[in-house]
């Protein structure tokens, strides 16, 4: 499969650290700011949000940082602030 060959906008106000691709083509972003993960599927035309935990965000708004997806299902993304990994319950 053929990675990504486009240019895609965050939504509003949103900043990304991290970015992994899935074996079925969809994009998995980090959110910085609001602590979470953004999902882009084959065919769409922006990313929702597919995770959002208050243990990945910060006041500082510099957290949800590094991203590794393991299968399809599992993945785990790293807090900046604290050094831990957290397993997302999707």
């Amino acid at each position: 499969m053929a990675p990504p060959n486009r240019n895609l906008a965050l939504p509003s106000g949103e900043m990304s650290n991290d970015i992994v691709l899935g074996a079925d083509g969809t994009v998995y972003v980090t959110e910085t700011r609001g602590g979470g993960i953004l999902r882009l599927r084959p065919g769409e035309k922006a990313f929702s949000t597919l995770y959002r935990d208050p243990q990945l965000a910060a006041p500082s708004g510099l957290e949800a940082a590094g991203i590794v997806l393991f299968d399809d299902r599992l993945m785990a993304v790293a807090n900046f602030g604290t050094g831990k990994l957290y397993p997302p319950q999707l």
